[in-house]
C-alpha cells in the first residue's frame, strides 16, 4: 500500500458503539477479542467498533484527541507504559462519563481503580470465563435504537 496514496474521507460511518480494551499481553487480547465476539457475533463487528491498544499512554492521546469517546472501557491496571489508575485521573479530569470495567489480576489493583472512578471490577480470568458478558452486552446495548 502506498501511504501517500491512502487517505480517509470525511463521511465514514463508523460503528455507533465502542468498546476500547487497554490490556498490554497480546494474547490477553485475544483472549479479550473472542469474549467480545462470543457476546456479540459477526452481527456485533458490523455495528461495535473494538479498538484494543496496549497502553495507557496510547488510551489517553486516542482519547484525548479522538471525538468519539468509548462507550465501554476494559481496562488492565498494570502495564510497560503507565498504569490504569493513571488513566483514570486522566478521564476524571476531563470529566467524562465512560463506563469502565477493571480487568487486572490482580484484587488490589482492582480495588484501586475502583478508588479512582471505574464503574465495574473484575478479576481478568473472570472476564475471560465470560462472568461480565451480561454486563458488557448490557452497557453496550443501552441507548440503542
Amino acid at each position: 500500500m502506498d501511504i501517500e496514496k491512502f487517505t480517509i474521507t470525511k463521511d465514514v460511518n463508523f460503528p455507533r458503539k465502542y468498546i476500547l480494551v487497554i490490556e498490554d499481553v497480546l494474547g490477553n487480547q485475544g483472549i479479550f477479542y473472542h469474549v467480545l465476539f462470543s457476546i456479540f457475533g459477526w452481527g456485533g463487528f458490523n455495528n461495535i467498533r473494538f479498538n484494543f491498544l496496549s497502553s495507557c499512554i496510547d488510551a489517553a492521546v486516542l482519547i484525548e484527541s479522538s471525538h468519539q469517546i468509548p462507550d465501554l472501557i476494559i481496562l488492565d491496571h498494570d502495564m510497560h507504559f503507565g498504569w490504569g489508575s493513571e488513566l483514570l485521573d486522566i478521564i476524571k479530569e476531563k470529566h467524562l462519563s465512560i463506563p469502565i470495567i477493571t480487568a487486572s489480576g490482580r484484587p488490589e489493583a482492582n480495588q484501586l481503580m475502583m478508588e479512582k472512578g471505574a464503574s465495574y471490577h473484575f478479576h481478568k480470568e473472570q472476564i475471560f470465563h465470560g462472568q461480565a458478558n451480561e454486563l458488557i452486552k448490557r452497557i453496550i446495548m443501552a441507548d440503542t435504537d
